[in-house]
């Protein structure tokens, strides 16, 4: 028995309209396709620009204190706990450094190098340090790390005054023209914006940096109070603990210090000097380690004043206190 199949061919306007649903809806089903795929990539670099922006060290915060929406926020993302920073919001991103939105840095020092007051004791001023910055900021051009033209440097005088140094940081915040603060000749002037810096902040910015050649004094190394900045200079808690581990090799027991402060013998409403200030640093070393009380074992000089036959005096009292034998003298 033979069975013929017999096929007609179909009008011309059903396979155009079969070809136009067929494509419709390879159309429409890549589109719904391509929409979650853009999600999913889209939700995964947001996720990846969430946890790189919040486990950098500068934003990091303590979840307590952020506020009810932004926790919410957080939730609704599921982002982990410990990379939250309640003070940013990650909606914003972060604005690229180009002409039209500069990096301003504030250069706040004296206009000269005077340090007759005692305030300015590494002689920075604006005419030495303009050069350098001149050169740097030429360099960072030239690496191509910012545009051209995309750093705006701003130099104040501090006038080396603790009313007038602040003053100047703060008027160039109100003004929106701050960004980062590099300088600072007198410590009195730097210590309070230092303490207020992390405390600056902005749609741009969760806090202001401040980088700085002085506050070496052991009253600025508590990095809670001052997070925003960084000291190129080693602190004299660096000397101190050398010191430490001179003491305990060689097994001194005796101190004696030499010092030189321009207030002795002049002007004692004039600021302690460097070397004072780094000597204390290291006594709080010896008060630990002795436990008789210490008895007058330092000596103090002006370096203006003082006359010859004032150091050999020093210099026979202070061996007379030792026992020449365990001996350290500090002479500065």
């Amino acid at each position: 028995m033979r069975t013929t199949f017999t096929a007609r061919r179909p009008p011309k306007k059903a396979l155009l309209l079969s070809a136009w649903l067929a494509l419709a809806w390879c159309t429409l089903f890549t589109r719904v396709c391509a929409a979650e795929y853009d999600e999913y990539e889209t939700t995964i670099e947001y996720r990846e620009r969430i946890r790189r922006h919040y486990t950098s060290p500068r934003y990091t915060r303590e979840i307590e204190e952020a506020p009810t929406e932004v926790i919410d926020f957080h939730q609704r993302l599921r982002t982990p706990k410990s990379v939250l920073d309640p003070e940013r919001p990650i909606d914003v991103p972060p604005k690229l450094v180009t002409e039209d939105h500069p990096i301003y840095m504030v250069i706040p020092l004296p206009s000269t190098d005077d340090i007759s007051a005692g305030r300015n004791p590494f002689r920075l001023s604006i005419p030495l340090v303009e050069p350098i910055v001149d050169l740097a900021v030429e360099s960072v051009y030239k690496q191509q790390l910012v545009q051209r033209n995309s750093i705006r440097v701003i130099y104040k005088d501090s006038q080396m005054s603790d009313a007038h140094g602040p003053n100047v940081a703060i008027d160039m915040l109100v003004q929106n023209k701050l960004d980062v603060i590099i300088g600072y000749a007198y410590v009195y002037a730097l210590a309070p914006v230092a303490r207020m810096a992390p405390f600056w902040r902005d749609i741009d910015s969760n806090g202001i940096p401040v980088i700085t050649p002085i506050g070496l004094t052991g009253n600025l190394d508590d990095k809670k109070e001052y997070s925003m900045m960084t000291r190129i200079n080693s602190p004299y808690k660096n000397f101190r603990q050398s010191v430490e581990k001179l003491w305990d090799a060689y097994n001194w027991t005796t101190t004696v210090f030499i010092y030189h402060d321009r207030r002795f013998g002049s002007d004692l409403s004039q600021p302690s000097g460097e070397c004072y200030l780094l000597l204390t640093t290291v006594k709080i070393f010896f008060k630990k380690r002795v436990e008789a009380p210490l008895v007058h074992n330092y000596f103090v000089f002006n370096e203006h004043r003082s006359t010859r036959k004032d150091f050999n005096d020093y210099l026979k009292q202070s061996s007379m206190l030792s026992n020449s034998e365990f001996c350290f003298k500090i002479l500065f």
